[in-house]
């Protein structure tokens, strides 16, 4: 059976906040409880790595 969004806790997207986030290679942080709002990546250059549940993205 298909995931809907009305099955899902997920925190509803009203507002979105846009700013320049710049920071050296090897930045990192933790949010061992989660957090209660949606993050958006976006790099303009270069990559990044999001880790989730110890599952590395880039």
């Amino acid at each position: 059976m298909p995931v809907i969004a009305e099955d899902m806790s997920v925190p509803a997207a009203e507002l979105m906040i846009v700013g320049h986030y710049d920071k050296l290679p090897g930045y990192a942080t933790r949010r061992p409880a989660g957090s209660p709002s949606w993050l958006l990546l976006w790099t303009q250059a270069g990559a990044g790595t999001v880790a989730q549940g110890g599952a590395p993205f880039e």
